[in-house]
């Protein structure tokens, strides 16, 4: 390593020119950066699923596959003013490309009964162009009171709440221009009411602006206190302006790399540029410790030439960095054996980020040291005689002679982890992740207690093999009504039910009175052609009815919105998983040879919930193993290998216990840290114990507790401050608006907190209690 560092001494021009030209070629490349906000592209794909999902929906959804719609509340909803306003906002906004045609009240037929036929007529006879008339609205609102199907579809019971919704397909680049613009155009109707939008449309749009926002705010708030960090510990210019520089290039390295691959930056990668200027600037820190150490430890008398400290210091902590970078390297790229893609994508690019860090710690540093000044002697007294190394000598007495203390906070450690561990809930709601004080979070949960679920629960119903019209049977139909009925009556988190036999009971009653499905398969039949119709009149909305049963009538769909009856909000796992407790418990209603089976928002986070906890299990599993390998390699020792490991052991365990205290939950984003910890973590413990072991060579006569106090006072140093870098670093993402990035960034530095600790306190005194045990055992024999 001496020869290589030599070598970049010697030509530092040409290092620092190629450094220069690979950044602007990356630099280049950030143009075709983009930001994705799909939520639905977090879960990994389930061919199950998805043949479900394609053979309930129909194929307009591939045209426009977003949602957008807006919701009027009203005591006026009724009035021709208010109708009028309506129009002319539906068409202003039916000149936009990017909007399906609307699906409202105004675009739904009903079913009448003249004489002794029942009789399709639309809601709205109302001629496009002209102005309403009162006499128009009454005759809208008597239509739409009549109608079951359409009371909790698109008017709430007590009709003074309308929605209006669309299908879209504006791109992440259009969606907050258009956001835009769509609700200027609807809020013409605050005239006369309230009206608030929604959909999967504003979400991705406020999404965006929130990734966007708090990119530029938490990278100029890691870059403020990594500045204040270096300044104060080392009192120095260069100290700041080498690695800021550092890791600016690096995060340009990694972004354009990013680009390459095609990543682009989303929900769950966009704390990567942080995490590397995080994590690359503690090995900047390892490099200028070493550097000044080198310089403090001469005499003046001692040669004063910048390329002997430069090539003593980098030789002497290589290895460290190298061995730095590699564990953590390892916790994230234990993430590529993930199946949600976000996660792997973080994995594979925080890995290459590192190892650019790494690589430029190796050589950017001594090639701009080789321009630097020497250190003034401040810079210098501060290495040898500062008031955190008087506090670490300080600190190395405690450890020694109370290390019984620490074994006891450590055995309470593990037990409050066992009693908490399986008590953390898993958030899939995305709706939960934006501040409370955001306008839409108020806007989706007013939508969910009118109408429930954006998105529907569809329960498709599956005749037996070889049956032929199974459900146009007027018993087996009935059997299926009684069981939706049911669901209805004993789950209040289901809102309102579309279905082929709640269209026949409808139509029914308004023919005969009754609600029941007809007895006579003639009149069932009749009932069926009729829905038919209805679809047919429906233009551009009919795959709402078409897809209730098929042609051949051996298969229904059950259309139910949903939400959580009990935190009165957007659908929930706990909502899902109530709704699933029903389905199961009269699952019994339907005949045993019948099919069940559904899909849903629902059904997909309770799938994303088993995902991402077999991929953070799989995933820590690994990092733990891998990294326990390369310490077994490393020391050729078990005890020194597990010594290593414990600090990481505690340091997670400590970090469910504040889980479980703070309410934090797993999420798509928090999920990671613990396989991020054990990459992150050990890197202390690994600086101690190969410091530890060369001491132990060098003094092999010292007593345990000798070592263990010289190992500290040697290390300390820089391990608090590469710690209270990182930790730092991840509190900045404490202020991020989006709540995964903020409890991730709490999260990883109660974590980092707890390993550095453990580093410092409990790692050394277990070593003391088994050396003490050690001792006893080799007396009594």
């Amino acid at each position: 390593m001496k020869k290589i560092i030599q070598y970049v001494e010697n030509n530092y021009k040409v290092f620092l020119t190629i450094i220069l030209l690979i950044t602007i070629g990356f630099g280049f490349s950030l143009r075709n950066i983009t930001i994705d906000t799909d939520t639905s592209k977090i879960l990994p794909p389930n061919e199950e699923l998805q043949a479900l999902k394609t053979s309930i929906l129909s194929d307009v959804e591939s045209d426009y596959p977003k949602q957008y719609y807006f919701m009027l509340e009203s005591n006026e909803l009724f009035t021709e003013k208010t109708f009028n306003i309506l129009d002319k906002v539906l068409s202003e906004l039916s000149t936009y490309n990017e909007l399906s045609q609307p699906f409202s009240l105004l675009d739904m037929v009903t079913i009448e009964k003249r004489g002794t036929r029942l009789a399709i007529v639309p809601i709205s006879n109302h001629t496009p162009g002209e102005l309403w008339t009162q006499e128009e609205v009454d005759a809208v609102k008597e239509k739409a009171i009549s109608d079951d199907v359409i009371n909790g579809l698109l008017l709430n019971k007590d009709f003074t709440n309308m929605v209006v919704t669309f299908s879209s397909r504006e791109t992440d680049a259009q969606s907050e221009t258009l956001d835009k613009e769509w609700g200027d155009i609807v809020r013409q109707l605050n005239e006369v009411g309230t009206v608030t939008t929604g959909g999967s449309s504003p979400l991705r749009s406020r999404l965006s602006k929130y990734l966007v926002g708090d990119l530029f705010l938490l990278l100029s708030l890691a870059f403020i206190v990594i500045i204040i960090i270096f300044y104060v510990s080392f009192k120095g210019k260069r100290a700041v302006l080498i690695p800021c520089s550092l890791t600016l290039i690096a995060i340009i390295w990694t972004l354009g790399t990013m680009t390459l691959l095609g990543y682009p930056l989303s929900l769950i990668n966009l704390i990567i540029p942080c995490m590397v200027m995080i994590l690359g600037s503690a090995y900047s820190i390892h490099v200028l410790t070493e550097y000044y150490k080198s310089y403090a430890n001469f005499e003046k008398s001692d040669s004063q030439d910048i390329n002997i400290h430069v090539v003593t210091a980098i030789s002497k902590i290589n290895k460290t960095i190298w061995l730095a970078c590699l564990t953590t390297s390892i916790g994230f790229s234990s993430l590529l054996i993930c199946q949600i893609e976000g996660f792997r994508q973080m994995g594979l690019t925080v890995t290459i980020g590192l190892v650019y860090c790494a690589i430029l710690s190796l050589i950017y540093i001594p090639a701009t040291l080789k321009t630097a000044k020497q250190p003034r002697e401040t810079q210098l007294n501060a290495i040898r005689n500062g008031f955190l190394s008087k506090t670490i000598d300080k600190f190395s007495k405690y450890v020694v002679r109370r290390w019984y203390i620490n074994i006891l906070i450590t055995v309470l450690i593990v037990i409050g982890f066992f009693l908490s561990k399986d008590h953390i809930a898993t958030q899939t709601n995305f709706m939960k992740y934006f501040p409370k004080n955001d306008s839409l979070v108020a806007d989706f949960k007013n939508y969910a207690i009118e109408y429930g679920s954006t998105v529907p629960l569809y329960i498709v119903l599956q005749a037996p093999k070889g049956s032929e019209n199974y459900f146009l049977n007027p018993e087996n139909l009935t059997t299926v009504h009684k069981y939706e009925t049911t669901l209805m009556e004993n789950c209040p988190d289901l809102v309102h039910d579309l279905s082929f036999s709640n269209y026949v009971s409808f139509m029914n009653k308004i023919y005969s009175g009754t609600e029941d499905i007809p007895r006579n398969k003639g009149f069932l039949l009749v009932l069926t052609r009729y829905i038919k119709l209805i679809s047919n009149n429906m233009d551009n909305n009919s795959s709402l009815i078409d897809n209730l049963i098929t042609e051949d009538g051996n298969q229904v769909v059950l259309r139910i919105t949903y939400y959580d009856s009990v935190q009165m909000d957007q659908p929930t796992l706990e909502a899902a998983e109530r709704i699933e407790k029903v389905m199961d418990e009269n699952r019994s209603i339907l005949p045993d040879d019948i099919t069940i089976q559904y899909w849903s928002d629902a059904t997909n986070g309770l799938h994303l919930t088993k995902v991402m906890n077999e991929d953070q299990r799989k995933s820590t599993i690994l990092s733990f193993v891998l990294v326990f390998l390369i310490l077994i390699f490393l020391f050729k020792s078990v005890i020194n290998s597990i010594y290593t490991i414990l600090p990481v052991l505690i340091g997670i365990m400590s970090n469910y216990i504040f889980m479980y205290i703070l309410r934090i939950p797993f999420d798509v984003v928090t999920s990671m840290f613990v396989t991020v910890t054990v990459g992150i973590g050990v890197d202390d413990a690994i600086h101690y114990m190969l410091r530890y072991v060369n001491i132990k060579k060098k003094y092999n006569k010292l007593h345990m507790t000798g070592i263990v106090r010289l190992t500290l006072k040697e290390t300390g140093r820089p391990i608090i401050l590469t710690s209270v870098s990182i930790i730092s670093g991840m509190l900045v993402l404490v202020f991020a608006r989006y709540s995964p990035i903020k409890y991730f960034g709490i999260l990883l530095a109660i974590a980092l907190f707890n390993t550095t600790i453990s580093t410092l306190i409990i790692l050394p005194s277990t070593m003391i209690m088994v050396d003490k045990i050690k001792r006893k055992l080799k007396k009594i024999t």
